[in-house]
């Protein structure tokens, strides 16, 4: 998912999607434990994408505090 993406969405739907992520992503990493996975560039792909979704979610509690 690009930013574009991202920012449509609502807060909700964001850490639903960053927990669907990191699970996803923690089952990535035990698949390169056991040899399994051939392309890593998932779990970067993963990485980046939760991170842009934190990033999002970190910009819209300023918003409100303010």
């Amino acid at each position: 998912m690009n930013m574009k993406e991202l920012r449509v969405k609502k807060p909700k739907e964001l850490e639903t999607l960053m927990h669907a992520l990191t699970a996803d992503l923690k089952s990535l990493r035990f698949q390169v434990a056991s040899g399994q996975l051939k392309t890593v560039r998932d779990i970067r792909k993963k990485r980046k994408t939760i991170a842009q979704i934190k990033t999002l979610l970190k910009g819209d509690t300023r918003e409100v505090k303010k």
